[in-house]
């Protein structure tokens, strides 16, 4: 097998440059974060109804409470 000028042998680059190994786990967390984001933290903020206000806020309190426990340890 003959190595890519980008980079040793077996590793396939994308035409950024970076190797496809590391883009990926950057795009799932991309993309976990965008959910979270359009699915709790938007509604929490531009909810015309209370109840979707509270709603939202449970959950962003529950997903940044486990956060907070998984650091901790």
């Amino acid at each position: 097998m003959r190595a890519r000028p980008g980079g040793p042998a077996g590793f396939a680059r994308s035409p950024g440059g970076l190797p496809v190994t590391v883009q990926l786990p950057v795009l799932l967390a991309a993309l976990v974060f965008l959910a979270v984001y359009a699915g709790v933290v938007l509604p929490a903020v531009w909810s015309r109804r209370p109840a979707g206000r509270t709603a939202a806020l449970a959950a962003l309190d529950r997903l940044l409470g486990s956060l907070r426990r998984r650091r901790r340890g």
